[in-house]
């Protein structure tokens, strides 16, 4: 608590400041329009992007837990605020690179940190049975905020190309300022004698590896959120597909990120009266339609169908954070929800090459349905091996912690 502000409201305010990305319905047409970038050359730059991310994750998470989570927050925002800047100075695909990169950091050093933070603070003050619906409140908080953000941006865009990117930088201080208010809640932090790499490596070993229910959760994880933010960047070049103004990009996927945002709030109520297998199954097949559907390009129902993607995410992240969450200890648990990010980043590397290539050589149709296929495979492979070495597919927490 800082004076009247939980560390919850204060996530909730930092969630919004780190959310509202003005440049994100207008990204593609600033590359194309501003810097002659094609969609491919905004993926290659967005696998370049997933690189950092997977190079920084799991050290980031790491320093979350052994340093200071809010410091950490800060460094996002400080990372934030460059990329962005460096943005504005790009001079091509290889300055979109750079900023991309920087950018990458700054993603890291968020992921799983926010979550993580979120768990101690109600652990610390014995509230922990809220996570889920505080979380999923944050979450459905960042997905709205998303969504006035697109609305606003695509009208700044109209005014001024590079005014949405000065926008950005300025809730990212906010955001910064944020971060330091926020109260650093108690926990067991390991022994420094402790070799960091070794420990890291452990725990992503585990995660991973050592304990087969959380690992198949996190490939599940992977085909999903992987699958998902694709699905939203492909909004864009639908939109241009079927001829529409750009001044409505934002209007139209402000309507996904709000549909994500209730998923996100409300999610725990549907969840609560479904198992966990039921949910992935859920997730899992409402992605295959919505892609495979949505490739037929029917007027209005495929361009509904897309918002699918940020619907998921929006409901599932905090269901899948819960899961993980429970199952390692409080030094491990920022560095085990950055290992989920961290091989959501690694599948995002080639799916996205694959969807750009198709987009390129064919057209965005033809990479929705090669979308449906990645979820309709991984994520068979995922539901088997959940449902295989589920020790009590209704209860989570009931397997020994690292």
């Amino acid at each position: 608590m800082v004076g009247k502000f939980s560390n919850s409201f204060l996530l909730y305010a930092y969630t919004t400041c780190t959310s509202l990305i003005f440049m994100l319905p207008v990204i593609i047409p600033f590359y194309n329009h501003q810097l002659d970038l094609s969609f491919q050359d905004f993926l290659f730059a967005e696998a370049f992007f997933a690189v950092v991310v997977i190079a920084m994750e799991v050290p980031s998470g790491y320093l979350s837990d052994r340093w200071s989570r809010k410091y950490t927050l800060s460094l996002a925002s400080i990372f934030g605020m460059i990329g962005y800047g460096a943005i504005l100075m790009a001079d091509g695909l290889a300055d979109v690179m750079i900023a991309q990169g920087i950018l990458g950091i700054a993603v890291a050093c968020n992921s799983g940190t926010i979550s993580a933070l979120m768990y101690d603070s109600l652990h610390e003050s014995k509230n922990l049975e809220c996570y889920q619906k505080l979380e999923g409140r944050r979450h459905g908080i960042g997905l709205y905020s998303v969504g006035i953000g697109s609305i606003c941006g695509g009208l700044l865009y109209a005014l001024n190309p590079y005014f949405p990117f000065y926008v950005d930088i300025a809730t990212l201080f906010g955001a910064l300022i944020i971060s330091l208010l926020i109260k650093e809640p108690l926990r067991h932090r390991a022994s420094a004698e402790i070799q960091p790499m070794k420990d890291i490596l452990d725990t992503a070993k585990y995660c991973l590896h050592g304990h087969k229910l959380l690992a198949s959760t996190i490939l599940i994880a992977v085909i999903l959120f992987s699958a998902t933010k694709q699905m939203m960047w492909a909004q864009q070049p639908f939109f241009m597909l079927n001829d529409i103004n750009e001044k409505y990009f934002g209007v139209l996927m402000a309507i996904g990120f709000v549909a994500g945002g209730l998923g996100g709030q409300f999610g725990h109520i549907l969840f609560a009266r479904l198992s966990p297998f039921s949910i992935l199954t859920l997730m899992i097949l409402s992605m295959i339609c919505a892609s495979w559907i949505g490739a037929f390009n029917i007027p209005y129902i495929s361009l509904v169908l897309l918002f699918t993607g940020a619907l998921i995410y929006g409901g599932g992240l905090p269901f899948f954070s819960e899961l993980i969450a429970r199952e390692v200890s409080a030094e491990r648990r920022a560095t085990a929800l950055s290992a989920m990010g961290f091989t959501v980043s690694i599948a995002f590397i080639p799916l996205s090459l694959f969807i750009g290539a198709m987009d390129e050589y064919f057209d965005i149709r033809y990479a929705l349905t090669g979308l449906g296929l990645w979820v309709f495979l991984g994520g068979g492979l995922g539901l088997s091996f959940w449902k295989k070495h589920s020790y009590n597919p209704g209860v989570v927490g009931a397997a020994p912690r690292l």
